[in-house]
């Protein structure tokens, strides 16, 4: 495996499956895999306010776990502005594992295929898509209709597809692919809420009927004093309760009631929930 210095340590390993945060985050790909049968999600946004709420560590966590559960998952690295997935999978990725240039951004330009932008790790069955080159009008390419087509081939490549997005209130691609995929998670770092750019993120989201699966409080205190994190389903018809009034300091790993969401879909899915394997 990589080397591990300087990695982020709310980003899981193997040596860490069993830790508090690794329990937290089974919790959150159950309530995904399990909670979500009437309308089965296959693709996942995970969406913040700003930079630095922990959405990349959160996405690569919940497909580790998902992964670890049976399930074939693709994370892709959505942020052609500021892509940050590929440092935080570096800790496991292969010895030998280097991001070619081709990424995201070439599949969606048409100089690479689906097949050849996914790269392995050192968990079985996870997978993920770096960003790739650096467009000069990134927006673009997220609203450009081949975009969706990428998503949908890697949505026939494995069972879940997971999205790691630029920052809600920093750019519109968050909200554009939030239209994409069949549902969103929103990921807010407890403590540091600004409760005006949070009511601007639930407009956005309500405007556009963004399916919510609930929200994550990353980097909760917890009794031993660490980091961790918290989730909150989102309940049916009240999204304003989907966005947090307060710091979270509940313990990760505490009950946590089955997913529900609120709210249309602007993406209707015909596929069956999923078994491991399947």
């Amino acid at each position: 495996m990589a080397a591990e210095s300087g990695r982020d340590p709310l980003v899981l390993v193997p040596g860490s499956l069993n830790s508090h945060i690794a329990e937290a985050y089974r919790i959150l790909g159950a309530n995904i895999t399990f909670g979500t049968t009437d309308e089965p999600v296959r693709s996942l946004g995970v969406l913040s306010a700003s930079h630095g709420e922990g959405k990349t560590s959160t996405a690569v966590n919940l497909g580790i776990i998902v992964a670890q559960a049976g399930y074939r998952v693709v994370i892709v690295d959505a942020d052609l502005r500021g892509p940050s997935l590929h440092r935080a999978m570096a800790p496991i990725r292969p010895v030998d594992g280097r991001d070619p240039p081709a990424g995201l951004s070439s599949a969606v330009l048409g100089s690479a295929e689906v097949g050849d932008i996914v790269r392995s790790t050192v968990f079985d069955r996870l997978t993920y898509v770096p960003a790739g080159p650096i467009s000069s009008n990134p927006g673009q390419l997220i609203v450009s209709p081949r975009m969706r087509e990428v998503v949908d081939e890697l949505v026939q490549m494995a069972d879940y597809v997971i999205l790691d997005t630029p920052s809600l209130l920093a750019y519109a691609d968050g909200l554009v692919i939030a239209r994409i995929v069949d549902a969103v998670i929103y990921v807010v770092r407890a403590g540091i809420q600004d409760r005006a750019a949070q009511q601007r993120v639930h407009n956005q989201l309500t405007q556009a009927r963004i399916r919510v699966l609930g929200v994550v409080f990353n980097d909760v205190v917890v009794e031993d004093g660490g980091g961790g994190y918290d989730y909150t389903p989102h309940p049916p018809n009240r999204a304003d309760e989907a966005l947090p009034r307060r710091s979270a300091h509940s313990l990760p790993g505490s009950p946590i009631s089955p997913l529900r969401s609120t709210g249309a879909s602007t993406r209707r899915s015909d596929r069956e929930p999923l078994k491991p394997g399947e």
